[in-house]
């Protein structure tokens, strides 16, 4: 019986991810931390004398780089991508390109209640 090893990498650091910002389906690109990220990752890769024979990326940019960056680092830039919308990251909608930090806090924020003592209830 063969062995299979299923390989998982995240997109590098995206200036969005910087910034705290939803980003969802905006096609942002890699920060250059994030394409120091996937040479890390491609190093590991070979490192662990991985065998790639196929990759599946998302339709984003920082995803297809973050890909091509892990096979040119291990000279396998032959082996076949094949990109799907469906590996896509979440839909926000309106909350893209967002400060989740805010989003969170007004959400927050509007679930409070204004405190009313006892003696102010008739």
């Amino acid at each position: 019986m063969q062995i299979h090893t299923l390989v998982l990498i995240r997109h590098g650091e995206s200036q969005w991810n910087i910034e705290n910002r939803f980003t969802g389906w905006v096609d942002v690109p890699l920060a250059p931390s994030g394409v120091a990220e996937s040479h890390r990752a491609a190093a590991e890769i070979k490192k662990e004398n991985l065998d790639i024979d196929v990759v599946y990326t998302s339709t984003l940019k920082r995803a297809i780089k973050t890909a091509w960056n892990v096979l040119e680092d291990n000279d396998i830039m032959h082996t076949p991508v094949i990109q799907d919308w469906r590996l896509n990251e979440r839909m926000y909608g309106l909350l893209q390109g967002e400060c989740w930090r805010l989003v969170c806090f007004h959400t927050f924020c509007s679930t409070l209640t204004p405190h009313r003592s006892p003696s102010s209830v008739s």
